[in-house]
């Protein structure tokens, strides 16, 4: 099933009856409609605030009060408000910065979101309070971006310090290579000479944070006589192409061409004790504990290489 986080409890422990009432191994696979129906959705957020900037588009304070709606149980709230206190600088530098950010206990359902809780959320408030200054300045909105992007050496309000930041040269090179500015021309002539129809056009940053610091992921590799390699990873594929990553370093680790690599699914009976898949780093983990495998496979062969 496609369930992921305490969503996936619910379904996980109507499996297990289902395997002691049978006394058989017993798997579970959603139907879409159902599926979607089953993982909830993402958390309503309602925020206000209160925002300070100069004439050329700076932003120099930014006051932010927001609430999510929890429904009738935590659930994964509380992770959901952590992620989005993170997130919702962006890739903004706001010197006088304040996010305070309250959970609520409703009458309603929980909310559970599949996959990036909170972030989104965050992405959304900070975007609109930039668009906000855009219009109120009277400034494009892509330029009142670029006056508040983070450089290196500065400090996100975690605590975080921002080094080898290529945000800038991406930008750059993004608005070239669309040809930005004259698209964005092209907009203004269309506005201005259409009465009824409009057209917009927005370019947007995204800071998002992550990294490999307690995660723990496995690989596990076997090597055939007739040259053929079955790996299996400790995460789990649910679209983010994993196995095709984990295929592609090992791969290149040993040498070899990718059509001799099987994948085997993702079981604990193989790895166990391995952290969820999440964060936009298990991928990365499981890469790397292929390339280390890769690394003590070739060991064990040098010897007998010719």
């Amino acid at each position: 099933a496609r369930v992921k986080g305490a969503t996936a409890n619910h379904w996980a422990a109507l499996i297990a009856a289902c395997t002691k009432k049978t006394n058989r191994p017993v798997r579970g696979q959603l139907e879409r409609g159902l599926d979607m129906q089953f993982v909830h959705r993402r958390h309503p957020y309602y925020g206000t605030y209160k925002v300070g900037y100069t004439n050329d588009g700076k932003v120099t304070a930014l006051e932010l009060n927001t609430y999510a709606d929890g429904g009738f149980i935590n659930g994964i709230t509380l992770v959901d408000l952590l992620i989005f206190q993170l997130s919702v600088d962006n890739a903004y530098n706001m010197p006088n910065f304040k996010s305070t950010i309250i959970g609520c206990r409703t009458n309603l359902p929980a909310n559970d979101p599949v996959r990036s809780p909170g972030s989104p959320n965050a992405l959304l408030v900070i975007e609109n309070v930039i668009d906000h200054v855009s219009r109120h300045s009277g400034l494009d909105g892509a330029v009142v971006r670029e006056q508040n992007f983070y450089e290196n050496g500065d400090t996100t309000p975690s605590g975080a310090l921002i080094f080898d930041s290529n945000l800038r040269a991406v930008w750059d090179q993004v608005k070239e290579q669309s040809n930005f500015d004259q698209l964005t021309q092209e907009v203004e002539n269309f506005n201005a000479d259409n009465k009824w129809r409009k057209r917009g056009i927005s370019i947007n940053p995204v800071k998002y944070s992550l990294g490999l610091t307690g995660k723990t992921a496995g690989t596990a590799v076997t090597v055939n006589p007739d040259g053929t390699v079955v790996v299996t990873s400790s995460g789990i594929e649910m679209g983010q192409g994993i196995h095709t990553k984990v295929v592609q370093a090992l791969a290149f680790g040993l040498g070899i061409s990718v059509e001799l690599i099987h994948v085997r699914e993702t079981s604990t009976a193989t790895i166990p004790n391995f952290s969820l898949t999440g964060g936009s780093s298990t991928s990365e983990a499981c890469v790397q504990s292929a390339l280390d495998a890769a690394d003590r496979i070739n060991e064990i062969l040098q010897p007998n290489s010719r």
